[in-house]
Parts: C-alpha cells; sequence; structure tokens
C-alpha cells in the first residue's frame, strides 16, 4: 500500500512562535489603548453631576443638601477642626488652619473651580479610580448649603495635609471618603 502524501508542508515551530507572540502585542495594545480605555470607562453621567455644573462656568446649582443647616456665616471661624475620615475607616481631626491639599487651603476641582476649605460644611468623595484616571467625583456642600458636585483629578503627589495633636498628617486624596468641618 502506497504513503499518501500531502500536499501540506509543515509551519517550522519558530514560525508559530512568532506568530502567537505578535497576537499578544497586538492584544496588549489594544488593552492599552486609551481610546479602548476611555470607551470601557466612560459612562453616561448621573442627573445630579449633569444637572449640578453649569458647563464651562463650574458653577453650583442652586440644590441645597436635604440635611444640611445653613451655616450663617460667610466662612468658618480659626478654631473649627476637619474631621478627615479614610476609605478604610480611620479618623483624623485636623485644625482648619493647618490643612492643606496641594500645599492650598482649598480643592481645585476639575472644573478649574478653586473652593477654599473655609467656605465648606463638608465635601464627599465617590467612585475613586486608582487605576487608570486618578479621579474621583466630589461633592461640595458650601456654607449657604448649595452643592457643588465635579471631579477632582489629583496628581501623584496630592495629598491632604495637617497637623494633628499626635503629629503630622498626610493623606493621598483619593483615599479620603470624606471630610466634615466642625465649629460648633
Amino acid at each position: 500500500m502506497a504513503k499518501r502524501t500531502s500536499s501540506r508542508k509543515k509551519i517550522p515551530t519558530a514560525i508559530w512562535a512568532a506568530l502567537i507572540a505578535l497576537v499578544g502585542v497586538i492584544i496588549t495594545a489594544l488593552l492599552g489603548s486609551p481610546i479602548l480605555l476611555k470607551l470601557l470607562e466612560s459612562k453616561p453621567a448621573s442627573p445630579s453631576m449633569a444637572e449640578s455644573i453649569n458647563p464651562g462656568s463650574g458653577t453650583s446649582s442652586p440644590a441645597t443638601a436635604a440635611d444640611c443647616e445653613p451655616a450663617g456665616i460667610a466662612e468658618l471661624p480659626p478654631e473649627t477642626v476637619a474631621v478627615v475620615e479614610t476609605l478604610a475607616g480611620a479618623t483624623a481631626r485636623i485644625p482648619l488652619d493647618s490643612l492643606r491639599y496641594e500645599y492650598k487651603d482649598g480643592l481645585t476641582l476639575a472644573s478649574g473651580v478653586f473652593v477654599k476649605f473655609d467656605k465648606m460644611q463638608r465635601f464627599e468623595l465617590s467612585n475613586p479610580d486608582f487605576a487608570s484616571t486618578f479621579s474621583a467625583e466630589i461633592t461640595i456642600t458650601l456654607l449657604d448649603c448649595s452643592v457643588h458636585q465635579d471631579i477632582i483629578r489629583p496628581g501623584s503627589d496630592s495629598n491632604l495635609t495637617g497637623m494633628t495633636d499626635l503629629g503630622d498628617f498626610d493623606l493621598y486624596i483619593l483615599e479620603v471618603m470624606r471630610v466634615v468641618f466642625e465649629w460648633r
């Protein structure tokens, strides 16, 4: 009986390895692509975000926090203490006069607005993204109970700092869950 010969040639192992490596490189490039990352992370803005930010002006909405009582003052008194609650569940008490973010006495937001701490009753961060955009949604309740919702995009050295009774306080802003200012 005669052996049947195949007209197909065997592809060398080195070519298979090169093809597999090429496919791996293409998949890695696609997964790391900024365009694909934008598509994957883009989500529709929540109605509250869309309603509270006036595009281009960075102004607050007239909406007020339901559980807020207007302070009746234009700025916080010097004896105010910032109670910082972290994502890990820890709490720190920082005197307002030592509280800083990026060496400033307030927060710079994605809309370009700079809000001083002494104009706030509290602020809360939600949906922190530690993986790609390094951003979080922020809700700031001002002294008159008006609410400003925005986004904060910290750099790699964007810490909330201050002095406590025990010593220096230094925490990356995306690890902060909430800061409540106490003055009464």
